[in-house]
Order: C-alpha cells, then structure tokens, then sequence
C-alpha cells in the first residue's frame, strides 16, 4: 500500500455555514433461492447470509442559502431508476431530498439478490422482478435517509440555540486524495493498452488509485487558545474497484470488499460514526489480484480473449477454447480471506486519511493551518451546496466536441440504439459466461447470431443498427426490444453535486479505468476556469440508474467484455463528458439547466404479473413442520474444527445446525438471525459478541423435507481480527454459546401460495451447547 497525500490544507475557527448529518439503513432482503445479481450465473442462488446489506447516507445542508444535497451509498449491485423513485417516496422527504439533490450509488457487490431492475435484460440474468428485494432495498436506503435527515436538523436546531459567540459542537469537514496500491487489477489490459501512449504516459497504473476521503469530525469542549477534543461523525470514500471478491461459486449474501471495510470501521475503530466505501470508476477493475488461470490446468488465460487454453486450432470460435475455465484469483486462501484482504486495504488507507485529520485538523485561537499532516485536506467547512440534475434520451443524441460547441464542425455523431456485443456473453475473469463466446470478438458467431435473430424478429441484421455500433458484433438489439416489456434503458439520468471544492458526479454506468479519468479531467478543467482553487472530482459509480458499462473509444474498438457493453455506441463517453460538462457550466455559471423527461415506470405491471421467476418468497410455508418428535429450534449436530489438539482456540471454527425454518419469512432487518454469545462471569448473563452482520459469522440453510437445516458458522477471531486490540486471547477466551432466531409459519395460518407472505407466524430460537474458547499458550520470546 502506498500513501500519498496532496493539496493545500486549513481549517475553518468560524463557525460553520456546511451543516452534515449521517444515517444507516438496513437493506437486507431475502437470503434464499434468489439468483444473485451480477454474474448472470443461474445456479448462483442464494442460501443464506455472509454479510448484510446496509445503506449509508451523508446529507450536506448549506446553512447561508438553505440548498441541501444527499449522498446514498447502497451495499447493492446497483441502483436502478424504480428504486430510487420508490426509496425517496417511502423516506416521505420528498420536499427536501429529490431526484435533483440525491445520489443513491451501489458498491457494485455480487452477492446480493436480483430483481430490482425493471429493464427486460437484467430480469433475465437475475430472478425477474422481486417486490420483496425492491422493498428491502428502498427501506433501506430510505431508513438511512431519513437518520441522516434527523441528525443534521437536530444539529440545525442545536446550533440555532447556541449564542453566535460560541464555537463548541462544531463540526470541520474536509476532503483529500491519497492513492491505494495492490487492492486492483485492471482485468482487461489490452483494451487499456490501445489508449493513446501519450495519455498512459500520464499515469503510472493502468488502475485509477486515486483514494477520495470526505471525513467530518465534530469538535468538542473547545476554550480559548486552547485544542479541541475531536471525534469522527463519518466519513465517506470512493475507489474503483470490483465488488467480486466474493466470486460466482459464492451462495451467501455478501456486501463484498467495500460492505465488509464499512462494517469493520464502524465497529472497530469509529463506534457510533457512520463509514461509507463507495464506488468509482470500476469498470475494468478486478479484486482478484493474482490474475486469471485455467481452473482445469492451472495455467494463465490467453490475455486478449480470457478463454483456455492458449492454443486455439480451430480458429477464433475453437469449442476446445473455453471461456468458463477462465477465472482471476484474489490474494487470499478462499474468497472470504480475499474479501477481507481488499477490505483490509481500503480499511487501511481510510483510517490512515481520517485518524490524520483528526490529530492534525484541530483548530486553535491562534492559528488558520492544521499542524503537520500526512494528508493535505481542502476544507469544506463553509463549502457552498449546488446540484443539477437533468433526464437525458441517449439514443439518437447528437455529440459533440469537449469544447462545448455545438456546430457541424465539432459534431461528432450521434448515439445508437442499445445493443450488446457478443464479447458481452463472454462475461470477464471475475465472472466467465457461458457456451462459446470470448472476449475481443469483433467478428459474428454465425450460430449465436442465428439465434439473436430470432430472438429480436430479425432486427439484428439491421444495417443502420450494425453501422453505428461497429466493430461491435450486436448480439441483442436491446434497444428494439420491448416485449415483453423494454429491454434496455433510453433515457438516463445525469446528476452533478458540488459540495464546495468537492465535486461528485454520479454517472448510470460502469466507467472504466481512462473512461473516468476523461470525465475527471474535463470536469477539473471546466471548473478550474474560474477558480484557482483545488476542485476534487469524484466519480461515483453506478448511481440511480444501470446503463451497463463506458469504455473510451479505443477500449471500445478492442470489444472486450467492457465495450461490448457499452450499449449506445462507440460515442457513448463523449456524450457523458458532453452532459456532464453542461451541468458543470450551469454551476459555474449559476444557470438552470433542463429537467429533461423521466425515464418510463412500467413496474406497477411488473408488480402486479409477480414475474418474481420462482416466486417472491419461493416455496415459503408450503409443507413447512418440524420432523417428528421434534421442534422448530432443536439443535441437530455441532461440531468444532481444531488447529492444536480438542480444545477450541482462536482461529478455530464452531458450527451448530439447527431445525430451521424459511429465512426468506422475516429477513430481520435491524435485527439478527444468530447471535454468539458469552458468558460475562460478573455481571451472570449472557453478552452477545457477534451477530450476523460480523464476518465472524456465516448462516446457511438447505432444505430437508418439511424444514430447513440451518447451520451457523462462528470463526473464533485471532489476534488480527481481535476488535478490542488487547489481544484475541484475552479478549474471547470463556464459555460461549450460539443462538438461531427464526420464525416458523403459525400453527393457525393457512398455507400461503409461494409469492405471498403467510398471515402470520410464530418466532423460536435455538440455542446450541456451550462450549470454551481457551487462550492460546504464550510464545516463549525468540
């Protein structure tokens, strides 16, 4: 890891005129039969639970001009425009946070269930249309809103009471840039590689490292001359990166790299601070460090098409030639070890950046600059708040040069309609496709294409189609395609927030690598013109809607997976820079800009035809009863996995399984399904350690004949992942015991049909035997 820091750093002895609240939404939805979104892999369906999904929310309020703006970050795959729509109306704020002022943005995670989207595309590679996942992750992210809302009126209020002299619970805000090493790779390098030399040459890392940390930190007790006591109020960061850790073999809801780095923040090292690790321009980006293999042989992948093996004698379609045995590995032993080293590493550099701002942005009577710092923080304390926000149609758009200059001499072209290349079907190393297809095809399947034409009524052979989008070989016209409802998205939402020198654009997309820092670096210039001081771009990615992927027009020519996804064209980034540029005018330049007309809602159809594939809740409360002689919550086995001789130690695992009944009935939002407990000698009860939104613990179910076997999985923390920092065997040695809370269907309720929730139902909980953790022996001093 390597740690840079940047800018000029002050901060503000006002008080302040930004005003920031924070909130945390539990967004967990169903763990069970759900395929995952992300992957496209039909038989990755879910079967419990690594990690929850939550929603942060960081809420910035001008106090001079009264303009608010919101930043949602969503452990989800990503955002689409129903759920936004739907988030914003349950947190009933409408007034206050809208789609002009919100952002709502996913950490891209591969491991959380489908069917939010309302595009036909995305219904097919995931569960269809699930209500149950659409409320969850609205209550979520509306929870969180509506927290972040509390907090910073109550601030608002708190301040309005204060006489204007006093400078006590005031909160200092500042954001700087560092850069983070050996967390990525860039999984498809050629594309990169046909960028121009001269702009690579600009960069030492075919990655964007670029490590954005906004932190606020809430002064207390302050006197005269003398420094304040500071503490964290939250913080927020954005880095590209993959959410893939958690690979296409994983079955356990996980919110990957950047959910797990949130989670042990909050919990560790900044109690009662809310964290947030958002995304950036991922597009090319992998976790999975150590690069693609063969599954089968062990040997690298062939670099230009990700497929094994290296020899291909049959030409470019060679069916010995498979994409499938492609996949990259992360730096650790098992997909849950490489979803915590990531996480590790962006944990790392953040606490880096926030503990450096708060030991030396404290203010002073005397002085306006920190005191030595590692990082160099731009203050934001009396940043102004501006957003614009505007609907774009894409297909068809006329683009133009990055002057800004609409005439025929700077016209480039115009947007295509949607489609996806065939390299699309190839998937990428964090995720290989199915049957034939390979990255980096810019030549037709003939078989695939046969298919692709009766599948969009002939459409494909479409000249004007093939035209715009070449060399693209179109696979799917998703653009023509409306039955049974529209496949892809036409109208997008572009969405600028200026929280003073921090700007965060929030594009549909995935952007990769160089295609983020164009739009950065046109962005940086635009603003830069008027003022001669730092502006910070941040992109965050994936934001409320999912447009698939941008690549620069060099990348797109290659038609690796990236390009084939880039659905309205080879033009498409300089439609971005194009829109994005004009709304960066419209703030400099204090002028509106065009709400534009919002994308089509045809999601109350979906609700009502429940396309939810296997159902909302598959197969829940059908023929659901404990075995004879037996109970909802008996224990049925336990067992524990020993590194030195029976005694339990840390590092060791204990899992206890359970009669179990459907997780999908309550998914326990703000609550838990496990708790692991121990015994506190002196107070005589039970404390609970660990609960399900700990990496410690793992929950998973499979289906007997009339219940579930759920098993709870508890890894006894070692002294790295001890959270006290006394040392694991101090701090977990005693007698232990694992709880499971479920709810089985009551006994007065009748059978419900499988896409409906039953009448009502009846909690229980399990409790296994106890069983001692021992302290390891102390190592005698080399």
């Amino acid at each position: 890891v390597v740690l840079v820091g940047c800018w000029c750093c002050s901060v503000r002895l006002a008080a302040a005129r930004l005003r920031v609240g924070f909130g945390k939404g539990d967004g967990t939805g169903p763990i069970r039969s759900y395929v995952m979104m992300g992957m496209a892999n039909p038989a990755q369906k879910g079967t419990g639970l690594h990690l929850r999904l939550y929603s942060r929310a960081v809420v910035f309020v001008d106090d001079a001009t009264g303009a608010r703006a919101a930043f949602v970050c969503v452990d989800g795959g990503m955002i689409g425009h129903v759920l936004k729509k739907r988030a914003l109306e349950r947190a009933n704020l409408t007034d206050l946070y809208s789609f002009d002022n919100t952002i709502v943005s996913g950490t891209h995670t591969h491991s959380g269930p489908s069917g939010f989207l309302q595009h036909e595309i995305f219904q097919l590679a995931g569960s269809g249309w699930v209500p149950a996942v659409v409320d969850a992750m609205a209550e979520g992210i509306a929870t969180a809103l509506q927290r972040a809302h509390a907090d910073v009126e109550q601030r608002l209020s708190s301040r309005a009471r204060e006489s204007s002299s006093k400078d006590d619970d005031v909160m200092t805000v500042g954001v700087a840039k560092s850069v983070l090493r050996n967390a990525s790779i860039n999984r498809s390098p050629t594309a990169y590689l046909a960028n121009p030399a001269a702009e690579r040459a600009a960069y030492d890392s075919d990655t964007d490292d670029d490590f954005f940390t906004l932190a606020v930190a809430e002064d207390e007790d302050a006197t005269a001359g003398d420094s304040t006591t500071r503490t964290l109020r939250g913080a927020a960061t954005w880095f590209a990166v993959h959410g893939t850790s958690m690979n296409n073999t994983n079955t356990l809801v996980s919110s990957d790299n950047k959910g797990l780095a949130s989670l042990l923040a909050e919990r560790d090292h900044y109690p009662g601070a809310v964290v947030a690790f958002a995304s950036a321009n991922l597009g090319d980006v992998s976790p999975n460090i150590l690069g693609a293999f063969c599954r089968d042989s062990g040997a690298p992948c062939d670099v230009a098409t990700s497929t094994c093996p290296e020899e291909r004698p049959f030409g470019d379609h060679d069916p010995t030639a498979r994409n499938e045995q492609c996949s990259a590995r992360g730096p650790g032993a098992d997909m849950f070890a490489s979803t915590r080293l990531i996480a590790d590493r962006q944990l790392d550099l953040a606490r880096a950046m926030i503990d450096d701002f708060l030991d030396h942005g404290e203010s002073t009577a005397t002085t306006t600059k920190a005191a030595a710092a590692a990082y160099e923080w731009l203050d934001l304390s009396n940043a102004t708040v501006e957003t614009r926000h505007t609907f774009v149609t894409m297909p068809g758009l006329e683009v133009f040069g990055e002057s800004g200059t609409k005439t025929n001499a700077t016209r480039l072209g115009a947007l295509c309609v949607p489609a996806m290349g065939q390299a699309f079907a190839a998937g990428t190393i964090d995720g290989p496709g199915m049957f034939d297809f390979a990255q980096a095809a810019t030549a037709p399947n003939a078989l695939w294409k046969v298919a692709a034409d009766v599948l969009a009524r002939g459409v494909v052979n479409e000249k004007k189609l093939a035209a715009c989008h070449r060399p693209k070989p179109v696979l799917l016209p998703t653009g023509l395609m409306r039955e049974p409802h529209p496949w892809a998205p036409t109208v997008l939402p572009i969405q600028l927030v200026k929280i003073g020198a921090l700007v965060i654009a929030a594009p549909p997309t995935e952007l990769t690598t160089m295609a983020g820092r164009r739009l950065k670096r046109a962005l940086e210039a635009i603003f830069g013109e008027d003022d001669e001081d730092d502006v910070v771009v941040v992109i965050a990615g994936l934001s409320n809607e999912y447009a698939d992927y941008t690549t620069t027009r060099e990348e797109y020519g290659v038609q690796r997976y990236e390009g084939a996804s880039t659905i309205y064209g080879p033009l498409q980034l300089e439609a971005y820079v194009q829109e994005f540029g004009a709304l960066a005018r419209a703030i400099r330049d204090g002028t509106p800009v065009p709400p534009g007309d919002a994308p089509e809602d045809f999601s109350a159809d979906l609700d009502a035809r429940r396309t939810g594939g296997v159902g909302l809740f598959p197969a829940l409360g059908l023929d659901e009863r404990p075995p004879r002689r037996g109970a909802f919550g008996d224990l049925l086995a336990q067992s524990t996995t020993t590194t030195n001789g029976t005694a339990v130690r840390p590092g060791d695992v204990v899992t206890a399984a359970f009669v179990g009944a459907d997780p999908n009935r309550d998914p326990k939002r703000g609550a838990t399904y496990l708790e692991v407990q121990r015994w506190d000698d002196a107070a005589q009860t039970w404390v609970t350690r660990f609960v399900d939104a700990d990496p410690e613990t793992r929950l998973s179910c499979v289906r007997e004949k009339t219940y579930y076997r759920v098993t709870v999985r508890f890894d006894v923390p070692d002294d790295d992942d001890d959270p006290s920092g006394g040392g694991a065997a101090a701090a977990v040695a005693g007698s232990y015991r694992i709880l499971y809370h479920g709810d089985a269907p009551s006994a007065s309720s009748s059978s419900p049909s499988s896409s409906e929730r039953p009448s009502s139902s009846s909690a229980f909980t399990g409790v296994s035997d106890v069983f001692v953790v021992v302290a390891d022996p102390p190592q005698p001093d080399a």
